[in-house]
């Protein structure tokens, strides 16, 4: 985007559609932020969101007794959450891996298949991957201890 091409959508946008211009622009510098006051609740909301997952490191914790790998979202309330059943005494079963529709698409289920594969290969474990996701994490990092403890 050329600064003259930003200047004539800064002059025919509202100021809530500059906002999306922002983002695709190198320098923000040249586009007025617009007040978060602008948005209706429900967006200033989601905003607030964006900025809690972003702000602070992803802690996944493992919950042994329910057998699953959580990760508190916003606050405590929102849980993204990857379930497990011993399927035998030293097996596994990766059974599905559950993100809330408002925080998808950050790379929050890449933490807990990780979470979840450490443990399988820290524990000498050997899992089934019912889970679609952790099959595709694992083709998508592909860790020699990792294929080692999965069954095929």
């Amino acid at each position: 985007v050329t600064e003259s091409e930003l200047r004539s959508c800064k002059s025919s946008s509202s100021s809530s559609s500059s906002f999306f211009w922002k983002k695709n622009i190198a320098s923000a510098e040249d586009v007025e932020s617009p007040s978060t006051d602008d948005f209706p609740l429900n967006v200033r909301a989601a905003q607030v969101n964006v900025l809690e997952v972003n702000s602070s490191p992803i802690q996944v914790e493992h919950d042994k007794k329910r057998r699953q790998f959580v990760i508190r979202l916003n606050g405590s309330h929102d849980r993204a959450v990857l379930l497990y059943e011993y399927v035998g005494k030293k097996t596994v079963d990766l059974q599905h891996t559950e993100v809330p529709d408002a925080y998808r698409g950050r790379g929050i289920a890449k933490h807990l298949a990780k979470a979840a594969m450490d443990f399988v290969v820290e524990e000498d474990l050997k899992a089934h991957l019912t889970c679609w996701y952790i099959q595709k994490y694992v083709k998508e990092n592909p860790q020699p201890q990792y294929f080692e403890h999965i069954y095929q």
